[in-house]
């Protein structure tokens, strides 16, 4: 985050602007689960277990849905896949 927040420090003292930019008290969080459909399952575990820790404070953000993207020759193709997080 400080990478981005720093690349549009500099982008807005140019004459440069990227469509469709939001402000980064706008920003919402964005996070690739997966790229490598070719990682045989057993590396997948590995990552995984290597990749999980504890988190304090506990995150508190609730999340509804999810967007599955992908790519073909016909250009990019978005699905929304709404999670079971009804807590009632």
């Amino acid at each position: 985050m400080s990478a981005y927040a720093t690349l549009t420090e500099v982008l807005d003292t140019s004459d440069f602007r990227r469509i469709g930019e939001l402000p980064l008290d706008e920003w919402v969080f964005h996070l690739s689960l997966l790229y490598v459909s070719a990682l045989p399952e057993h590396e997948w575990l590995a990552l995984h277990t290597q990749s999980r820790r504890a988190l304090e404070p506990a995150p508190a953000e609730v999340v509804t849905s999810a967007e599955y993207v992908w790519y073909d020759d016909d250009g990019e193709h978005i699905e929304v896949l709404p999670l079971g997080t009804d807590r009632s």
